[in-house]
């Protein structure tokens, strides 16, 4: 007796699934939230059976349930589904690292149990994360030797030195590279001729880094298209517009300062943003806490590729300036945000949004001048430009609302 007729046999009825052909139940499934198909899968054996089917066709990235230091590379995989497991629950993890393994293509690990797992399960996988507990010293280097497909690689809250950062670079050819709350790396491990196929390099606060170090990996950074620095130390962040020349190729460069003295900042930042306008295939830029008008203006008006802005605390960017900026770039922008610009106003929003059609993202938060007329005057303004695409509009923080706001404007797209 075939496994179908034992199944019908079993129940004396037939079910949905003996009436759809796999084309059908794989259509239905689609709208279904993949974490309430994971949920059914115990229904019973014939139906487990078709969930883990249908999940072999899905790329997966394994987080750790409510695991607060859970960011970075492995993030940063495309067309991923992310699949929760409690960082306690390791009978859990283990079983679905052996049912799904080879969907698996980024987890985030935490200590030595999971390598080993995913060493054995996992043999699609692409981006690995790796966090603290796990130090220098439970780490050799070799854990990873066996991912003959990763690609990227991320260390947060591990204090690594380079001796040991390098071990795990020459493991693999890397494409991306994150590095996050590292108290001892100097940066020397970036000079490596392993890197030459890195497209991004990730910092986050690494307060010993070497600006030398930096400058000379850059040389064989020729396939770098993303660059982020976050957090840098006094030396970077004088120096900035010296890495960021060497790098003429960037697409993405993202550069935050949440804790700097105002009065050097203007000093040296100009010649940061001069380099920056050099950047003829820039198209996403964000930059924390400083800028004002002039360079807004001067960053739009030369970089010609630049589609994507996001600007957060920068206190010194006023109407004006960011009229300039909609004048310049306005008819290219497709994502904006200004969270936390505090000297913006509803007119500059709205004369903003009739300014830039084709924006589909619009984000302004936290910025407490902002009344809750802007929501109206913004779709009515939305309106009179007849956009050709959808606008997804971000409010929160501001006068007079406590709630938050996502809004799509228009209803039809004309």
């Amino acid at each position: 007796m075939s496994d179908r007729e034992g199944q019908v046999g079993e129940s004396n009825e037939l079910t949905v699934l003996d009436y759809l052909n796999e084309d059908c139940w794989r259509a239905v499934l689609d709208y279904v939230p993949v974490k309430d198909v994971i949920c059914s899968e115990r229904v019973s054996s014939h139906w487990q059976r078709i969930v883990l089917l249908y999940l072999s066709h899905i790329r997966f990235l394994i987080t750790y349930k409510d695991h607060y230091q859970c960011v970075g590379v492995a993030m940063e995989i495309p067309n991923v589904t992310s699949f929760e497991v409690d960082i306690d629950d390791w009978p859990s993890f283990l079983s679905w690292t052996n049912k799904l393994g080879s969907s698996v293509v980024g987890i985030h690990c935490t200590c030595l149990e999971t390598l080993e797992t995913i060493s054995e399960n996992c043999p699609k996988l692409e981006g690995l994360g790796l966090f603290y507990p796990l130090t220098e010293k439970i780490l050799t280097g070799d854990e990873i030797k066996d991912f003959k497909f990763l690609r990227k690689l991320g260390f947060t809250f591990i204090n690594m030195s380079d001796q040991y950062l390098s071990k795990f670079i020459n493991c693999t050819v890397l494409e991306e590279l994150y590095i996050g709350n590292n108290e001892v790396m100097t940066g020397e491990c970036l000079d490596n001729i392993r890197l030459r196929d890195l497209k991004s390099l990730i910092l986050s606060y690494c307060p010993e880094i070497k600006l030398s170090h930096l400058v000379s990996a850059a040389d064989h950074f020729s396939k770098l298209t993303k660059l982020v620095l976050a957090d840098p130390n006094t030396e970077i962040h004088d120096n900035a517009n010296i890495l960021v020349d060497k790098l003429p190729n960037l697409e993405s460069l993202h550069y935050v300062q949440r804790d700097v003295n105002q009065e050097f900042t203007n000093h040296y930042i100009g010649n940061f943003f001069k380099s920056v306008c050099s950047l003829g295939r820039l198209k996403h830029l964000y930059v924390h806490g400083f800028l004002n008008d002039y360079d807004l203006e001067t960053i739009t008006r030369c970089c010609k590729e630049l589609h994507s802005l996001e600007l957060e605390e920068c206190e010194d960017v006023t109407p004006a300036g960011l009229w300039s900026a909609c004048q310049n770039a306005g008819a290219r922008l497709t994502t904006l945000s200004l969270d936390g610009c505090s000297e913006l106003t509803d007119d500059a929003i709205v004369a903003c949004i009739r300014s830039c059609p084709n924006l589909t993202s619009l984000s302004v938060r936290y910025i407490g001048g902002l009344t809750l007329k802007v929501v109206s005057r913004a779709e009515a303004a939305r309106a009179e430009v007849h956009a050709p695409v959808p606008l997804r509009l971000f409010v929160h923080g501001t006068k007079l609302m406590r709630k938050r706001y996502t809004l799509n404007y228009p209803d039809r797209v004309s």
